[in-house]
């Protein structure tokens, strides 16, 4: 399960530090990542995610619960300018039968 929030400028290695401090278990983060600018994404086991969330939400990190990183908005790679909106829709959809 993805959970993202708002980056502040800081970089991957920075934010797992930034995580530790304010005791975030990161054996439960699998991965961390930049879907766009100014956004990190954090891949966490599912039954983690209302400790982290209300962990990030006591020390007042912006969550972003409403981010879709695939929005053809946010496709910054110009390899994707070229796609239309249609083969976003189809890659979404073969997503969602693959989870």
């Amino acid at each position: 399960m993805f959970k993202s929030l708002s980056k502040r400028g800081y970089k991957l290695f920075r934010i797992r530090e930034k995580l530790h401090t304010l005791v975030v278990d990161n054996g439960r983060i699998l991965d961390l990542h930049h879907p766009t600018r100014g956004v990190v994404s954090l891949l966490i086991h599912k039954g983690y995610l209302d400790v982290l969330t209300s962990t990030l939400t006591k020390h007042e990190l912006i969550l972003l619960d409403d981010f879709d990183p695939l929005d053809p908005t946010n496709f910054k790679d110009p390899a994707f300018t070229t796609l239309t909106t249609g083969y976003a829709l189809g890659y979404d959809m073969n997503v969602d039968v693959l989870i």
